[in-house]
């Protein structure tokens, strides 16, 4: 960027997508009543709305990042920009919740497309000792954007119907357009990469990766076999990576210990964060006998703590080594799991919010150190191929917490999940599945801690050698 000026419009530019790809995550869950009484749809078919374009914004991820460093991330941008224009637009126009579930798939592939380049172009930035900073920009605006989707989601549907959801990306999306051709420069030299692209090696990721998610998501009889058949997917997809001359993921890149401890670590701490967005509402809602709306006031204060947090924590990034963050980040999670089990039969509204508070402070001071030690500590300049491995993690962790959770709150209250479920019921779900949260933010706190030693006895090694 040649001053500060630029490098603002550059930043506002690439703000919109991240935005809109985190606001089509969170709108459409306030959307299930509406949609099947609009299409007499059942519930499962309602929620394959949210799922689909959830299963393919994980397995479009590494996709659309191995063609954003192969093409260049302004061009993948503005297709995906396009593309999910087209995708909002035929959705909020759907017959059926069929076509409408077909065309969310399209809209998950382009919202890929989109966070990938736009977190990947934000750290080409180089700017010095600003890699902090601009992931912690990047988890505030994906935090406003997950905010701000019952909300707003909640009103259009009021206004207009349920289609508003979705047909209120357009204007948006144009804005982000203009936006992008007027204020992000075109590449200087990209030359495109006339290698050829490892269509065998993306199948099997991606077959792996749906399945995988199918199998949780839909558990039932089947899902040991999908899962098993995920996993011979994975053992191919190794065999065939280290055995081509082209790979779409590198194993030595994979053997790198700051993206192998950093994927590790993103999928644990998505996953514990399920916890708060799928036992929360039950205690909620029937332990603290909120109202729907008081209930979307709560939950909504862990987004918009995110949102305030990123941008400091960031910069905190930036000024201390991240991992020094990152551990910091992980008592807090730790804590604040913890509190909430001690407390679990005694929480007032305040204390709720307290504790919130502090897991997701922990939350988004995590997602901006962790980010940049990847996108700015990995040796490889393929950034739209490290977002999409930062992306797939989080995602793969949110799916797991969406099952592990939900599963384990339901066996621990008893199997009824309704207004007739027993407070003490309630209480005893809320306190295992917040425990063993704490537990999987414990682990990951020791696994950095084993990381960071192993890390400074390998400095010491070299320099001896030296």
């Amino acid at each position: 960027m040649q001053n500060i000026n630029s490098l603002k419009r550059y930043l506002i530019a690439l703000s919109l997508p991240i935005f809109l790809s985190s606001l089509s995550t969170s709108i459409t869950n306030i959307a299930v009543p509406s949609l099947i009484s609009a299409f007499n749809a059942s519930f499962s078919q309602a929620q394959w709305v949210i799922v689909a374009y959830l299963i393919t914004l994980t397995s479009a991820a590494i996709l659309t990042g191995s063609l954003g460093d192969r093409i260049n991330r302004r061009t993948i941008l503005l297709f995906s920009l396009s593309l999910f224009i087209i995708a909002s637009t035929l959705s909020g126009l759907s017959p059926t919740i069929n076509w409408l579930i077909g065309f969310r798939i399209l809209q998950g592939v382009a919202a890929a497309g989109m966070i990938n380049t736009t977190m990947a172009m934000i750290a080409g930035l180089n700017a010095k000792n600003k890699g902090g900073f601009a992931m912690g920009l990047i988890g505030s605006l994906s935090a406003i954007g997950t905010a701000a989707g019952p909300t707003l989601g909640g009103l259009l549907i009021n206004l207009w119907g349920w289609q508003a959801i979705f047909l209120i990306n357009i204007p948006f999306s144009i804005i982000a357009l203009f936006l992008i051709i007027r204020f992000v420069p075109k590449p200087a030299s990209a030359p495109i990469e006339h290698k050829p692209i490892d269509i065998l090696g993306l199948s099997l990721l991606t077959v792996a990766i749906i399945l995988y998610t199918f199998s949780i998501v839909n558990w039932g009889s089947y899902s040991f076999l999908l899962i098993a058949l995920s996993v011979m997917s994975v053992i191919s997809f190794v065999i065939v990576e280290k055995r081509i001359a082209h790979p779409v993921i590198s194993i030595e890149l994979l053997k790198q210990p700051i993206l192998f401890i950093g994927v590790i670590l993103s999928l644990l701490v998505a996953t514990v964060m399920m916890t708060t967005l799928i036992v929360g509402p039950f205690y909620l809602l029937y332990k603290l006998v909120l109202s729907p709306w008081q209930m979307g006031l709560v939950m909504s204060c862990g987004p918009i703590v995110a949102a305030c947090v990123g941008l400091p924590a960031g910069k905190l990034v930036d000024k201390f080594n991240p991992n020094t963050i990152i551990f910091y980040a992980l008592i807090c999670m730790v804590s604040g799991f913890t509190l909430f089990a001690l407390f679990a039969q005694h929480l007032s509204i305040s204390l709720y919010l307290l504790f919130i508070t502090l897991i997701t402070s922990g939350y988004a001071a995590f997602q901006a150190a962790n980010n940049t030690a990847i996108l700015f500590g990995v040796n490889s300049n393929k950034k739209s191929l490290l977002a999409g491995v930062i992306n797939l993690s989080r995602n793969l962790g949110l799916i797991n917490g969406a099952a592990l959770m939900a599963t384990l709150f339901a066996f621990a209250a008893g199997g009824t999940m309704n207004a007739a479920m027993p407070q003490e019921n309630i209480v005893a779900g809320f306190r295992l599945t917040f425990a063993i949260s704490a537990v999987l933010m414990f682990v990951a706190l020791n696994l950095l801690f084993f990381h960071q030693r192993y890390v400074a006895k390998q400095n010491i090694d070299n320099n001896s050698d030296n």
